[in-house]
């Protein structure tokens, strides 16, 4: 998984895998957390933030999101929140 740069989704398999076997150890099914030896091994996960959308940009995010939901899209439910916004350029 990290080597084709998924190294969010394999922190996150770890982290599932790990609380499976912990449980497995409150059950008594098995006595150790193999996930245990592998943490610090795994490339750090670097956060990256989504550029904000102008207050310009806007109308055309709308009218773009509205023509997808027209052609079956299910973007119907993100602009729900922002009826209220004229699409008036």
């Amino acid at each position: 998984m990290e080597n084709r740069g998924a190294v969010d989704l394999a922190h996150r398999v770890m982290q599932v895998a790990s609380q499976v076997f912990r449980y497995a150890i409150a059950c008594g099914r098995c006595t150790v957390d193999p996930t245990a030896g592998l943490r610090g091994a795994l490339t750090p996960h670097v956060q990256k933030h989504q550029p904000a959308i102008e207050p310009d940009e806007l109308p055309a995010l709308l009218r773009a999101l509205d023509q997808y939901a027209a052609q079956g899209g299910e973007a119907q439910t993100l602009t729900l929140p922002a009826k209220n916004v004229s699409l008036a350029e």
